[in-house]
């Protein structure tokens, strides 16, 4: 106890000269406390106008529990963001379609589950015309065959409204979807129409979900459909087709009318499997499409693509990115930046897994990229641009050992 009272009592005089000084120099108490102050709101200032803004990642939130947990498409909404994915650490079956809404900084707001006994995923979300949210994806749990087409609507809390079925007997899927003012554009793959084996499939639904009509596009191989996005003139859609094209799979570009009828179609690709995973479409006419090429003859190895075509899907310059070492890297989502550039989000396997983040200008050509590691990403829209010129996106991570949901904000 001594040595505490000495400690103490030898600490006195340096206090009591910094005092003398304060008065020597007629610096007051209050005088510090007010430039304190000051200074705080300055910094204040500065943080608000972008003086001091974070670089690099901003933040990052993990969810999930001792299953497999994934996001796979992230939307914002005012104050914050609601993820879409896939959960079987909660719900009531194997898999359930999973959504999570959280503050601007990721913390959870609420979370839904939304499923059956079955494997039930949801892979998209837009937000809904009247408030709350409209998710697509593929069901196990209810419908007409082995897995079908799926569309839900939630209220803003994500609180069930109502779902739709979409398939017949074989397995049906939906990977992408729009809101189109009257209504959804849904596309995926199914099986259970269309020429024969896995086909391209576009549905269009009303604003109660009801079907208006659906459409195939294919062959006597398997084709699919990965992204869509809604074009003054109808629609421009990517994915992959065995049916068309230079061999294997190849990356496939679609165009369709308002009414869901082919106008053109071209394929990208060599003698093995390519795919298209994203497309938006071009400030100035043409789309920039995402995706992956494999490398002859291995075929399991490969790099990301970033195709910029013009209005008729010819293409005006080609992309191929390798992030990191040797490995396969495969471009996953696409958004255009308000500098004219893009900014692409994909994964790679090359000296182990990860996913990235990759801007470029407006010709594709590569100005920086980020990397998160022991992470990776689905097919969808598993990335924005957000309102404050930062970028978030979503998917998985093994880093805690079990597979979580993943959303990150990035800003450079």
């Amino acid at each position: 106890m001594s040595e505490v009272r000495g400690a103490r009592s030898s600490r006195r005089p340096i206090f009591t000269r910094i005092r003398s000084v304060l008065t020597s120099t007629r610096f007051s108490e209050e005088h510090l406390v007010m430039a304190a102050a000051l200074m705080a709101t300055l910094l204040i200032l500065l943080y608000a106008f972008g003086a001091l803004e974070t670089k690099g990642e901003v933040w990052r939130a993990t969810f999930g529990g001792p299953g497999f947990d994934v996001g796979s498409s992230v939307l914002e909404k005012a104050g914050g963001l609601v993820v879409a994915g896939r959960t079987n650490s909660f719900g009531a079956g194997e898999y359930d379609g999973w959504l999570i809404a959280t503050d601007s900084k990721g913390r959870e707001l609420w979370n839904r589950t939304i499923g059956g006994p079955g494997d039930d995923e949801a892979t998209a979300i837009v937000a809904a015309r009247g408030g709350g949210y409209a998710i697509a994806g593929g069901t196990g749990s209810f419908g007409a065959g082995g897995s079908d087409g799926w569309l839900v609507r939630t209220d803003h809390q994500g609180r069930e409204v109502w779902n739709r079925t979409f398939g017949g007997p074989g397995d049906d899927w939906a990977y992408s979807l729009q809101e189109t003012g009257d209504g959804y554009v849904i596309l995926g793959e199914t099986d259970s129409f269309g020429a024969g084996g896995r086909d391209l499939w576009l549905l269009k639904a009303d604003h109660q979900g009801r079907e208006v009509w659906n459409r195939t596009f294919g062959g006597t191989g398997d084709d699919g459909g990965r992204s869509i996005k809604r074009t003054a003139d109808g629609f421009i859609i990517a994915g992959f087709t065995e049916s068309r094209g230079a061999g294997g799979k190849d990356l496939w570009l679609l165009k369709a009318d308002p009414n869901g009828s082919e106008v053109w179609n071209v394929t990208f690709g060599g003698s093995k499997d390519d795919i298209g995973e994203a497309v938006i479409e071009r400030a100035g006419g043409g789309y920039v499409v995402a995706g992956g090429a494999s490398v002859p003859p291995e075929g399991g190895l490969g790099d990301a693509w970033l195709i910029i075509t013009d209005d008729q899907g010819s293409p005006l310059r080609g992309k191929i990115f390798s992030v990191g070492d040797s490995g396969r890297d495969l471009a996953t989502t696409v958004a255009a930046t308000a500098d004219g550039g893009y900014i692409v989000g994909g994964w790679s396997s090359a000296g182990g897994l990860y996913s990235w983040l990759l801007k470029t200008d407006g010709a594709g050509e590569k100005e920086w990229d980020f990397t998160i590691p022991d992470s990776g990403r689905e097919e969808g829209s598993s990335l924005l641009v957000a309102e404050d010129g930062g970028y978030v996106t979503c998917g998985w991570t093994i880093s805690s050992g079990n597979p979580d949901m993943i959303l990150v904000k990035v800003k450079r």
